[in-house]
């Protein structure tokens, strides 16, 4: 009888032992998967095997570009553009303040992030991963049409296959304009790098830093956690799926302050306390700043989203 049952039991732990490898295999990336980007006249779009894996909206007519759609490997979209209660967010974007213009709400006399340049499809491949992506130049224009400052942005999106993420690096190097004299950049709490997460992931997620910083609450459940980086997992369809914020540690100010909340939609922003202390941009000087978003299907452990941090920060020139 015991002969029987330890055999039994052997015989379940194999079964276990190659369901999991089977589950964790279906779970790996494609090494072999090449992201293309294609250009129009008024977005980007990037694919691997013509399957969409994001897209950036690049209207003359919109206030600001932005990342329109941003999918897992396993294909789920997180980001949610312009909803009916802040018609102004729009899934990933850029905008604060300068010299008092509001570049975040989209109302009479807004300022407005125009593109100038067509955007340029660049490539690179180095031992650390392989990215694709484009190049733009924005003038940032007041709500009376002066341009304040220029921005060049870059916008890559990669398959980091060791860490089964796939990964967008977003980079900005802005400058004062030649007639301009020193920018005052300021703005409301949640005013930088925001994301605004689809209904489905609304209320229910989670929260957690590289620190397991807890930061200060503004209002309400509205928190500001300075720390490297930040991510929020929530189920999609029954499926969990997380999402990471990474701030480079060459950005002004050290940490970046991220800021979350979850109720009554979920958001998260990466800031640089601008509502605190404003950043005074000289006349011919420029400011770099650079961030990244990973993304996964599942939950994924705080050591697996350190590395990827880490070889992110590692690839950024």
């Amino acid at each position: 009888m015991r002969k029987t049952n330890m055999w039994l039991v052997g015989f379940v732990l194999v079964c276990l032992y190659f369901t999991n490898c089977i589950e964790q295999k279906s779970e790996k990336m494609d090494s072999k998967e090449n992201i293309t980007v294609k250009v129009s006249d008024n977005n980007a779009v990037f694919t691997i095997k013509e399957v969409k894996i994001c897209s950036y909206a690049y209207e003359h007519s919109f206030f600001k570009p932005y990342v329109k759609e941003l999918f897992t490997p396993n294909g789920v979209n997180v980001l949610l553009d312009s909803p009916r209660d802040h018609k102004h967010h729009h899934g990933l974007m850029y905008a604060i303040k300068v010299n008092g213009t509001n570049f975040w709400e989209e109302v009479e006399k807004s300022g407005r992030e125009e593109p100038e340049s067509i955007l340029k499809i660049s490539a690179s491949s180095s031992n650390k991963g392989d990215d694709v992506g484009f190049k733009s130049t924005l003038n940032w224009v007041d709500g009376d049409g002066a341009n304040l400052m220029t921005e060049n942005r870059s916008i890559y999106v990669q398959n980091a296959q060791q860490f089964n993420a796939r990964l967008l690096t977003w980079q900005s190097n802005f400058n004062t304009t030649n007639d301009g004299g020193d920018l005052s950049l300021t703005g409301s709490h949640y005013h930088g790098l925001g994301m605004r997460f689809i209904p489905e992931m609304d209320e229910i997620g989670a929260f957690f830093t590289a620190e397991n910083k807890e930061g200060t609450i503004f209002r309400g459940e509205e928190r500001l956690i300075p720390d490297r980086w930040c991510a929020y997992t929530a189920p999609v369809n029954g499926k969990n799926v997380t999402v990471a914020m990474f701030g480079h540690p060459e950005n002004p100010n050290g940490d970046t302050v991220w800021f979350t909340m979850k109720t009554s939609f979920a958001y998260m922003s990466a800031t640089m306390a601008l509502h605190e202390t404003p950043y005074i941009l000289k006349s011919g000087d420029a400011l770099m700043l650079n961030y990244g978003v990973a993304l996964w299907d599942g939950k994924v452990d705080k050591n697996i989203i350190e590395q990827t941090y880490q070889f992110w920060v590692n690839q950024i020139k």
